[in-house]
C-alpha cells in the first residue's frame, strides 16, 4: 500500500493510495488515519501498546505527535492514552502529568471557573444600574461615615469585594 505524507509533518499520513505516494506497507484495519504515522519503514499505530515514546510539539494550538524526530519536537515517554495529560511545564518543556496531578489540575480549573462565574454574577449585580455619578456618591457616603469599628469593617469588606472584581476584570482583559 502507498500513502501520501504531509509535507511538513513528514510522518503524518494524509491518505492511502494504490498508485501514488510512498510505499508504507499494509494499513492496520479499523484504525483511524489520524492515529497512524509512518516511521520510514512501516505504518505505526500510535495507540499500539508497544509505542511508549513519541516526538511531541505544540503548534497551532494543538499537540502534534510523531514517531520520528522533527525540528521543534521533544521526545516524551507516553502512550496514546496518556496524551490527554500532556502539558508544557515549564514553558518549552513537555511532560505527561501523573493521574493524580491531572485530577488536581482539573479540580483547580473547575474551582477557578466557579469563582469566575460567581464574580461575573457579582459584577453584573453591582454595575447593573450604576452610573459614574452613583459610583461617586457611594464612595463619598462610605468615606464620610467611617466613625465606628463596624462601619470600618463593612468598608473593608466592600473594598475587598471591589478589588476581587477588579482583579477578575483585569485577568479577563489580559486573556
Amino acid at each position: 500500500m502507498k500513502a501520501i505524507l504531509e509535507p511538513i509533518h513528514k510522518d503524518h499520513i494524509v491518505m492511502f493510495s494504490l498508485n501514488a505516494g510512498v510505499e508504507v506497507g499494509p494499513r492496520p484495519p479499523g484504525v483511524p488515519i489520524g492515529q497512524l504515522r509512518f516511521d520510514g519503514e512501516n505504518v505505526v499505530d500510535l495507540a499500539d501498546p508497544s509505542v511508549t515514546e513519541m516526538w511531541v510539539r505544540w503548534m497551532n494550538e494543538a499537540w502534534w505527535l510523531h514517531v520520528i524526530p522533527l525540528p521543534g519536537t521533544q521526545l516524551v515517554t507516553m502512550t496514546w492514552q496518556e496524551r490527554k495529560r500532556l502539558v508544557e511545564d515549564p514553558p518549552g518543556t513537555y511532560k505527561v502529568l501523573s493521574q493524580a496531578e491531572w485530577d488536581q489540575s482539573q479540580t483547580d480549573e473547575a474551582t477557578d471557573q466557579a469563582d469566575n462565574r460567581s464574580l461575573k454574577q457579582e459584577v453584573a449585580a453591582l454595575v447593573e444600574n450604576m452610573t459614574y455619578q452613583k459610583i461617586g456618591q457611594r464612595i463619598d457616603n462610605a468615606w464620610g461615615d467611617l466613625t465606628t469599628a463596624q462601619q470600618r469593617a463593612a468598608m473593608k469588606s466592600d473594598l475587598k469585594n471591589a478589588l476581587r472584581i477588579l482583579l477578575y476584570l483585569a485577568k479577563k482583559e489580559l486573556k
